[in-house]
Order: C-alpha cells, then structure tokens, then sequence
C-alpha cells in the first residue's frame, strides 16, 4: 500500500520546542526511513519436543537443509512414535506464505515439500522482474507493480539535537526486555487455557473422573494463569511510567523491568507439569506405591509439597528407558505398572457392559456384605465395557476375585535316576486350545501367554485326565 506524500506533515519545528520526556511520549524514539519493495516468502518451522532438546543440536542439523537437503536418517528417526508412546520425540509443523508472486503453497507443506516451494518461488519472482523491466522503467515497476515488503527504522535521537542518544538506546533496551516478558506471558497463558480446554473435553465423560483428576488440575492451571495476567499487567503498567522513570534519570521515579514467569526451577516444573512435560525420577511414588529403578513422563500436579503424576503420563525404566506402563489417571496408572511388573492386581479399566460403576472397586465393596455372591460372579462370563466382547470376571478382576497365582517357589533338583520309568507320548494333534488363565501373563500392551489345557489318553483309551 502505497503512502501519499501528500498527507505527511513536517514536525522538525515543534520537535526542536518539546522537552525530551514530550518527544518520547509523542512520536517515541523511532521513525520509519525506509519502505523496501518486493516479493517476500515465510516459512516458519514449528518444533514440538517431548522431552529436553539441545537447540544447538537442532540448528546444527537443519541449517543448510531448507530447500537443499533431507533429514538424515538418524533425525529423521526422532520424527518417528516408539513403541508405547501416542506420540513422537519431536514434531514439526509448517506455515508458509508469499507476498508480491503467486505460488502455490499447501496447506501444511512438509519439510521436503519447501524445497519445491522455494524454487517456485525464486522462478516466478526472477521471471517477474525480467517482464517488468522491459515493460517499463525500474522506478515505475518498483512502486506500481511491486509490493512493500519490509521497512527500516531510524532513531529520532540521531536527528534533533534535544534527545540523548544514551538515553534512546537504555529505553530500547528496556522496551526490548520488556516485550520478550510480556509476549512470553501471553503465549504461556494461551497455551495454559487451551491445555485446560482440551483435557476438560477428555476428562468430562467421567463425572468421577472430571472431578478427581480434572477439577484438580483445573485449579492448578487457574493458579498459574493468575500469575501471567498479573504479570501481564505489571507489564502495561511499567510502559506507561515516564522516559525518565524507565531510563533512570537522577531524581525520577525508580522502577525495573518485571521479572519473566516463571523464573525458579519450581515455577517451571510446575508449568512442565500442568503442560505434560514434567520429568519425575527414581524412586518414583504414585498415588501409594513407590517403584525404584523407574521414572515418569508427563503430565503432574505439585500439591503437598511434592509433584504427583497426574492425567496421562508413562512410566519407563532406568537402566535402558524401555517402556513400562501408561495411564491417564495415578490410579490407572499406578494400576498398570502393578500389572506390568507381574503383581496381582485388579485391572482398573475393566466395567461390565455399559455400567461404568460395576467395576472391579464395585465388587470389592460388594464382597464385604456379600463375598459368595461376588466369588459366584468371578466365575461368570460378562460383556467388555461397550463391546460384545465376554470375558470371565476373574481374569480383570483377579485380586478381588482372589484367583491370584502363588508365588513360584524353588524345584528340589533333580536325582540322578529318573522316578518314572514308563515312556509317555502327547501328540499335539489331541490337544487342544482353552481359556486364557489370568496368571499366565499380561493380557494387555502385547503381552500374552497360553493359557492352553492339554488333555491326553493312557494306552487303553480309557478316562481322560487333564495334565
């Protein structure tokens, strides 16, 4: 868009008459002195991170590649989920737009998709620019064909004599310390808000789970969000104190740049928390179970002086990060690290079909008033959640249900003679597949064992016995 000249008014004299103070107040300490013509194309990289990245790692790896090269093959490998996670170590998103040429841009163009964005662009803006040249002079093109694209600014101090120099680059200063706190705050408070909204939508099918886990959580990210708009008030206010104040001049009003939040170690592990990012180590305690050689990623609250795993979040190993459990709630997920690990306990996502109460905690309040009735139910076979799906009771609810397996004990060893001198065949072909057994193994994560009932004849064809 063009400037009519027309419309600009000179200011040199009143200027030269107004204090230093009415100077930065009216005009502030910048003018633009320059308008660049042309065509422009943005390409901005979004990087999402599940855990710590070194940005010089990050840098080193894609500079040079946009538009000449693909990832290599181990960064690549980052972009890819691991087996147990919903999602991958890093993600990258794209937005790319042009100015002054048309070039066709998808939507969210991938990173080997803005090789060909870039040369497209540099082909139509070269082929451009030749055609306009010889239609008409430079000057003409530039102002009437081309687009502003950019402009420069100058300081008003190097100009009028009435305005210190010093003093404009301690104020620009200042302002730039100043805008990196304030859109910092207002980035982390709409991060926080729209967290809140999308964890309201998945916690809000539950009325139980909405208010032990999301009710929590919403009070934590309410807390912090107080901070920011405070925060961010203290940053309007500070811009609204005079040259002098911000500049320090001898005599004024003293005031400082607000301080970024969050600031201290906690302050940022309690963001972490509430954003899912949150690191706990071994020994790691959830809800009422301590486990060593483990730690958790994800999502936390810090209540009681100490953070809790909370809402959806993984436990891995120590010794070699590989997968243990998940959950989206402590005690789903206290739960499934029990299973995982071989304990008897009771499965907590199991409900019988479409009574989301009727769960295993339902039948172990029920066993106290009623125990065999319950032990009468373990044995029977009920619908999965909202599946047609029947499984046996016992099998989700094994601690309940007491069907635990004992503990495994040594095996005297073996004599040198064999006790049994009589030779026994099984042909595989008798056999034949029976139930899952609970205390075979995990039935969940990929983990299965046969729960096979082999049966087999004596010579004489006789009774049948299971082995």
């Amino acid at each position: 868009r063009q400037v009519d000249v027309s419309t600009l008014q000179p200011v040199d004299s009143e200027l030269e008459n107004l204090l230093p103070n009415d100077i930065a107040d009216r005009y502030g300490t910048k003018f633009i002195n320059s308008v660049i013509y042309g065509a422009q194309l943005d390409i901005v990289f979004t990087l999402i991170s599940t855990k710590d990245i070194d940005i010089k790692e990050i840098e080193a790896e894609l500079k040079g590649k946009f538009g000449f090269g693909a990832l290599s093959i181990g960064f690549r490998a980052k972009f890819e989920k691991k087996e147990g996670e919903t999602k991958s170590e890093l993600e990258i998103s794209c937005v790319a737009s042009a100015s002054g040429v048309n070039v066709n841009i998808p939507g969210e163009p991938s990173f080997d998709e803005v090789s060909g964005i870039i040369n497209d662009f540099n082909q139509k803006y070269t082929e451009l620019l030749e055609k306009k040249r010889k239609e008409e002079s430079l000057e003409g093109f530039v102002l009437n064909q081309m687009s502003p694209v950019a402009f420069t600014l100058s300081s008003i101090a190097d100009h009028i004599t009435n305005l210190n120099s010093f003093e404009v680059a301690t104020l620009d200063s200042k302002m730039t310390e100043l805008s990196n706190v304030f859109f910092s705050s207002l980035f982390l408070k709409s991060k926080l808000n729209l967290f809140k909204e999308t964890q309201e939508g998945i916690y809000s099918v539950s009325k139980r789970e909405k208010k032990e886990v999301f009710r929590p959580y919403e009070s934590a990210v309410d807390i912090v969000i107080a901070k920011l708009s405070s925060k961010i008030s203290e940053c309007l206010n500070y811009r609204r104190e005079s040259l002098g104040a911000i500049i320090g001049r001898e005599g004024a009003k003293k005031v400082s740049v607000p301080e970024r939040y969050p600031k201290r170690e906690r302050e940022n592990a309690i963001v972490d928390g509430l954003l899912g990012d949150l690191y706990l180590p071994s020994p790691l305690t959830i809800r009422e179970t301590t486990f060593a050689n483990m730690y958790y990623e994800g999502y936390a609250i810090y209540e009681g002086g100490k953070f809790k795993p909370w809402m959806e979040g993984a436990v891995r190993k120590d010794e070699d990060d590989s997968f243990v459990a998940k959950g989206v709630t402590p005690e789903k997920l206290e739960a499934n690290v029990k299973i995982a690990l071989g304990e008897c306990y009771d499965d907590p996502d199991f409900f019988m079909w479409k009574e989301t109460r009727r769960n295993c905690s339902w039948l172990k309040k029920r066993k106290s008033r009623n125990s065999g009735k319950v032990l009468e139910l373990c044995k029977k076979k009920k619908k999965l959640g909202y599946t047609q799906k029947k499984v046996l009771v016992a099998d989700f609810c094994p601690e309940t249900c007491g069907v635990c397996a004992p503990s495994m004990s040594p095996t005297p060893a073996p004599t040198l003679a064999p006790t049994i001198t009589e030779r026994v065949e099984i042909y595989a072909e008798v056999g034949y597949w029976g139930d899952w057994r609970s205390w075979k193994g995990d039935r969940r994560d990929g983990f299965y064992a046969c729960g096979a009932e082999v049966r087999a004849e004596d010579f004489q064809g006789g009774k049948r016995r299971e082995d």
